[in-house]
């Protein structure tokens, strides 16, 4: 659609007798024409396809253009129409106007994405992690509409939380709360997170009514002496460009993402958290102390916990993974498997872990022996290992270390739950596993993270290697090396095209290293400004004949 012509039209203003601006209605004013200061456009109504189609087959006449009021610098006067033309040509396609859209409140948007993450079927821990950092982020940088989102804000804000001067988020609240849940919507946040809150010192107080203004000045300093990682601020990044993503999708009301400029650090570097690995001997300890326990742990009997740290090491599995187990999660088929759903993977992606044997026959053993009433059929699935456990393994893993007498710490290194996983990757390096295979297995994006941050090898593990290399020189010259009999040497010769070049030159036999040929014109110099020298080769090229070379 072409734009309409900018114009300035002529308007009646009123003067007094002194040249200044009057009423109509004041004594001696003058009536007077004059262009008006702002640039106008005639803009024809919105008008579907369909619309005119059937206006011109009834044979009415085409609606009346409406004139606009745009702005008083023409170049600024042009844009503004062309948006306008643009906005108009969206809502006859269908498409809603994005800008009307953006200044509506970003909390409805909100729970449509919670919707949309629910329908998706993610796990309802990913959920409310994705939601508490999307709107920690949105309420810290005073985030009210989509029109006042600002990457360079968003960044700031992080750089902030990394360095332990972010200003909690502005949230007022006032009155009293009793329950956990009433506390979570004044705050909206799930009562998961209230919980967190209490225990990490919150004035909150279970079946009594607490002041939640309290907790809100206790949460402004309890936000504010919170520090993040660059690890961890990139999940804050992934968390808003998916929300934005979400906005751009077919029928969304958004042309781009607004945290499309938004960039992760990458710190590959950051480790956290410093992970060691056990050998065969203390693994095993770890599993007989285990089992020989008589504690448990959050509805954990010991042979539970045993077999968790089995499956855990031998298949890599992270403990949240191996909380949303079933019995209908492995497969005891020719080829044993373990399948975890999308929803509880951390990239979001159905993953199925290939079993050894030895590890299939325990586990189908071990789900056989539990209670009959857990082996229905007909009933829905049950997770095998229910419970709370898969948030507290490092605590569940250092009981059983104890009783093993394993230390849980060693020169700054930890041997917790998620230790469990660089136990398994070390292992199929120690069993000369390749990279790429042992990547696929622990489903990682990069071999770097597998080979540099998940496998832990010993002087031990590696003094095998190095009895790999060739055996050191004793001193002695190699004979069949300089009487050209080396049997790995002629190979090379026989297989190489600079053997071919060689024997076409040298009718005397093969040159080595340290050999003078036989006696040519080439190497007596009688042919030194020769272009073509004896063995027809147009210009002379030691490479071509050395054969070595």
């Amino acid at each position: 659609m072409a734009l309409p012509k900018l114009r300035k039209i002529k308007q009646t203003r009123y003067f007094d007798g002194n040249g200044k601006r009057c009423k109509k209605s004041d004594p001696g004013a003058i009536a007077k024409r004059i262009l008006s200061v702002d640039w106008y456009a005639d803009i024809p109504p919105q008008e579907s396809a369909l619309d005119r189609i059937e206006r011109r087959k009834a044979g009415r006449p085409a609606p009346k253009p409406k004139r606009t009021r745009l702005c008083s610098d023409k170049r600024a006067a042009q844009e503004m129409l062309r948006k306008l033309i643009n906005s108009q040509e969206r809502g006859a396609a269908g498409l809603k106007d994005f800008h009307a859209f953006a200044n509506q409140p970003i909390g409805p948007m909100i729970e449509d994405f919670e919707r949309h993450l629910i329908a998706i079927a993610l796990s309802p821990e990913y959920i409310e992690t994705t939601l508490a950092r999307l709107k920690a982020v949105l309420l810290g940088c005073d985030f009210l509409r989509l029109v006042d989102i600002d990457c360079s804000k968003v960044e700031q804000w992080l750089l902030e939380k990394r360095t332990k001067k972010a200003s909690a988020a502005k949230t007022k609240v006032k009155g009293t709360a009793k329950t956990f849940a009433a506390i979570a919507k004044a705050f909206n946040v799930s009562p998961n997170t209230v919980t967190n809150w209490r225990r990490a010192g919150a004035p909150i107080i279970a079946r009594s009514e607490n002041d939640l203004k309290a907790i809100a000045e206790w949460h402004a300093v309890y936000s504010s002496r919170s520090e993040i990682g660059t690890t961890t601020s990139d999940h804050y990044v992934t968390v808003l460009k998916r929300f934005g993503n979400w906005l751009v999708k077919p029928g969304r009301k958004t042309e781009s993402s607004p945290f499309a400029d938004l960039d992760k650090l990458n710190d590959d570097s950051e480790v956290r958290k410093e992970r060691r690995v056990l050998d065969r001997a203390e693994f095993a300890e770890l599993i007989a102390a285990t089992t020989e326990s008589e504690k448990t742990f959050r509805g954990l009997e010991p042979r539970d916990r045993a077999m968790i740290y089995t499956v855990a090491a031998y298949t890599g599995l992270r403990a949240s993974e191996i909380g949303s187990l079933t019995e209908q999660s492995f497969d005891f088929g020719s080829t044993p498997t373990v399948t975890v759903k999308a929803a509880y993977t951390k990239n979001s992606e159905l993953a199925v872990i290939p079993l050894r044997d030895d590890l299939a026959t325990s586990l189908k053993a071990y789900i056989a022996s539990r209670q009959p009433a857990t082996l229905s059929i007909e009933r829905e699935p049950q997770l095998l290992w229910p419970g709370t456990w898969s948030n507290v393994g490092a605590k569940m893993i250092r009981i059983d270390l104890a009783a093993a007498k394993i230390s849980y710490t060693i020169d700054g290194k930890d041997y917790d739950f998620h230790a469990l996983r660089h136990q398994f990757i070390t292992g199929l390096a120690r069993a000369g596993v390749s990279l790429k295979s042992a990547q696929q297995l622990a489903r990682h994006s990069k071999p770097e993270l597998t080979a540099n941050t998940y496998t832990h090898l010993s002087v031990r593990d590696t003094s095998a290697d190095v009895e790999k290399l060739a055996p050191i020189p004793t001193g002695e010259r190699q004979s069949a090396v300089a009487t050209g009999t080396d049997p790995s040497l002629a190979t090379f010769l026989a297989t190489s095209k600079v053997r071919n070049q060689a024997i076409s030159g040298y009718k005397g036999g093969l040159t080595l290293v340290g050999q003078r040929g036989p006696e040519t014109p080439q190497n007596t110099g009688e042919n030194k400004n020769n272009r073509r020298v004896a063995n027809g080769t147009r210009t002379h090229n030691p490479w071509n004949h050395n054969p070595v070379l």
